[in-house]
């Protein structure tokens, strides 16, 4: 490990997420290439919003920065960089979710997108996980949108045992 990196504890996955990875992996099997890229990449950024609001003050400040309209970590991408430069999420998990964004845009907004594009082929390609099986890409790039849930879900449960602290540098304390 490098200097300055953390270790995270890898405890068990709660039985309502791992119920919940089953029932959208169930739903994943039934869409088309394009509805399937959608909706995985829709979950992955569900997490990413949930590993945010794991980190941040609860409360009106940190529901606007997520939630509303035009809200600044609105987007996938957002949430992507948000995480990354918080270092909540590493260089790996980084490049991963950026494969994950760019099929996801090229299927939202290509209206010939398919997993045999030279575009998208190269970009499931080089998702990675350990995911090294003779799979169609299909497959592949929806274990690896799994992957990263699971590892996102890991960070977010680390927030809920090692909560951040609230610093004041001003003594509020009054003394008689």
């Amino acid at each position: 490990m490098a200097s300055g990196e953390r270790s995270a504890q890898l405890n068990p996955l709660g039985a309502e997420f791992q119920a919940e990875l089953g029932t959208i992996s169930d739903m994943l099997n039934k869409e088309s290439a394009r509805g399937a890229v959608l909706v995985a990449t829709g979950f992955v950024e569900q997490q990413l919003r949930d590993v945010l609001v794991a980190y941040l003050r609860p409360g009106k400040s940190s529901k606007e920065l997520l939630d509303n309209h035009n809200a600044p970590l609105g987007s996938l991408h957002a949430r992507i960089e948000a995480c990354y430069a918080l270092r909540l999420i590493d260089d790996a998990i980084h490049d991963q979710l950026q494969i994950q964004r760019k099929v996801r845009n090229e299927f939202a907004h290509m209206r010939d997108a398919s997993f045999e594009k030279d575009r998208i082929k190269d970009l499931c390609d080089n998702t990675s996980h350990n995911i090294e099986m003779d799979l169609p890409r299909k497959e592949k790039f929806l274990m690896a949108c799994a992957a990263t849930m699971v590892l996102l879900e890991h960070i977010r449960m680390n927030a809920e045992q090692e909560p951040l602290k609230d610093i004041s540098f001003i003594d509020r304390s009054t003394s008689d």
